[in-house]
């Protein structure tokens, strides 16, 4: 499965849209993996997902999620977001949005070390909601496809 991510910015209002825009793997095809997930599609629940991550100013002066494991102190913001659950099944079409109002966001959503602005705010927002989603459909499409899989290797001959 491919997931692509898609930004709109409309009168202040920030967008990130994530889709499923094509099926397949290197060891499954791409009918074998819809075939898949129409039968046993997992649900994205967000109340399973800790929606929070680490973010700094990247050199082209857009925020960007920090990497290092242990960065430096005063170098990112943590932001934190708290949202109302929802439930998203995984299916061939699955799709998914987020959008922030930068004019009505709280100025408390970072610590406030490298995000100066509200419109940065929102951006990382973004950035978060769309790293940690993407890491949890990995998860639940890959547990899917194993147990899936491995069900479907399970070969009993019986002598009667």
């Amino acid at each position: 499965m491919v997931l692509r991510t898609y930004h709109t910015v409309d009168n202040y209002v920030y967008t990130t849209t994530i889709e499923a825009v094509e099926m397949g793997t290197s060891e499954l095809s791409a009918a074998e993996e819809r075939e898949i997930l129409n039968n046993t599609p997992p649900t994205l629940r967000y109340k399973d997902i800790r929606f929070v991550g680490n973010v700094t100013m990247g050199n082209d002066h857009l925020p960007a999620l920090v990497t290092a494991a242990e960065p430096a102190e005063g170098t990112y913001d943590v932001v934190r977001l708290d949202l109302v659950d929802k439930e998203v099944p995984i299916t061939p079409d699955f799709s998914v949005s987020y959008s922030v109002d930068s004019k009505k966001l709280a100025r408390y959503a970072t610590t406030k070390n490298k995000l100066q602005d509200a419109e940065d705010i929102a951006m990382a927002q973004l950035l978060v909601f769309e790293k940690c989603v993407i890491d949890k459909v990995t998860e639940l499409v890959q547990g899917v496809r194993i147990h899936t899989l491995d069900f479907e290797d399970q070969i009993a001959e019986y002598t009667i």
